[in-house]
């Protein structure tokens, strides 16, 4: 099953069995980094300009990796350092095959769970997951968070860069500090 899916699964408590909930939510979604050389290609390619147009600086060793997209520290022409999320060439064709074989397997389940409506499970899978590959819906609900917690002097929500973000490269400020005891952002100075 997609890892992606078992991630969402693991979170729903409330509407499965907690054997599944307990099994699903170990899932780790850490998966080797893709070549720089192939991230440089989605990152020109979304961006319709060579990579030095946009980036003094652009580090090819990843800073985080995941399932949907890996991370990359550069440092904009303007100085500022930025955090680039780029998305994996191959994923957006891999969830969509996952969410097809998820379905089949909700049928299945069905079966062998008839107390379950697994349906509902279904429909939020084919809802939400898709959504997770469009980083301009993951900017603005950024900046939703970042003005719904304008107030807070405990967290600290990166701005986004949008005149380099796209669906598939996401630019935000780069932030490496977490709050020593709670793990936030601290807020900064500069906005």
């Amino acid at each position: 099953m997609p890892i992606k899916v078992c991630q969402f699964l693991g979170s729903r408590a409330d509407i499965l069995p907690d054997e599944y909930v307990e099994i699903l939510s170990r899932l780790q979604d850490k998966v080797p980094a893709r070549t720089a050389a192939s991230m440089r290609a989605v990152i020109e390619r979304e961006l319709n300009v060579p990579i030095g147009d946009v980036f003094a600086e652009f580090n090819d060793v990843p800073i985080a990796s995941a399932s949907l997209a890996q991370v990359h520290r550069a440092r904009l022409h303007d100085g500022r350092d930025v955090a680039v999320k780029v998305q994996y060439p191959e994923i957006a064709g891999l969830v969509s095959t996952d969410i097809r074989n998820f379905a089949f397997l909700v049928g299945i389940l069905a079966r062998l769970e008839p107390n379950f409506d697994f349906r509902v499970l279904d429909d939020e899978v084919t809802k939400l997951v898709p959504l997770e590959l469009d980083f301009l819906n993951e900017a603005s609900n950024a900046e939703r968070m970042k003005a719904l917690l304008a107030g807070r002097a405990d967290v600290f929500v990166p701005p986004i860069v949008r005149e380099v973000s796209t669906r598939r490269v996401l630019v935000s400020e780069f932030a490496p500090e977490t709050h020593p005891t709670r793990g936030t952002f601290p807020r900064r100075s500069r906005e």
